[in-house]
């Protein structure tokens, strides 16, 4: 059975909020709603320099800085929402098995069966496991202590009918 060693800081938490944004459904569409709604304010801050609305283009260059830096702002807030978790600094043992996950920590044990996760992405430093509405499983490669990713790979393909390599 693989066995991970994974320690809850700052860094993994980001991590696996990452990997979560970038496989929600409609990730694609959110950065090209983005990126088409940064080309508007910026022809709109032309536009205000060129007629010299100076306060207009600044809360439009405010905007655009918001919509720039919005995933580095909501990392920020979910660290500094994290700080206050009992579980913050924990190192959890986690072990993958025929019947799903089992996980150790000092503070909690819990299992949790496959027919909890929904879907499972493979990432080339991970893996992500999906639970309804807005839960997620973050296994990074780099805490496997026993076992390998690809013994990893074959439960999770074996268990999780939605599986996909990003």
């Amino acid at each position: 059975m693989p066995r991970l060693e994974i320690i809850q800081t700052d860094d993994y938490l980001v991590e696996g909020w990452k990997r979560y944004r970038r496989a929600k459904h409609g990730a694609g569409a959110t950065r090209m709603v983005k990126i088409v709604l940064g080309a508007v304010l910026l022809l709109l801050i032309w536009m205000l320099v060129v007629v010299r609305a100076y306060v207009a283009m600044g809360l439009a260059s405010i905007f655009l800085l918001l919509l720039v830096f919005s995933q580095s702002i909501d990392a920020f807030l979910l660290v500094r929402r994290c700080r206050k978790s009992p579980f913050r600094g924990d190192a959890f043992v986690i072990q993958i098995g025929p019947t799903g996950l089992s996980g150790k920590s000092p503070k909690s044990d819990t299992t949790v069966d496959w027919s909890a996760y929904t879907s499972a992405r493979c990432f080339n430093d991970g893996f992500l496991l999906l639970q309804p509405p807005a839960n997620y499983t973050w296994l990074p490669t780099h805490s496997i202590t026993e076992g390998t990713a690809d013994e990893i790979d074959h439960l999770l393909q074996a268990h999780i009918s939605n599986y996909q390599k990003v």
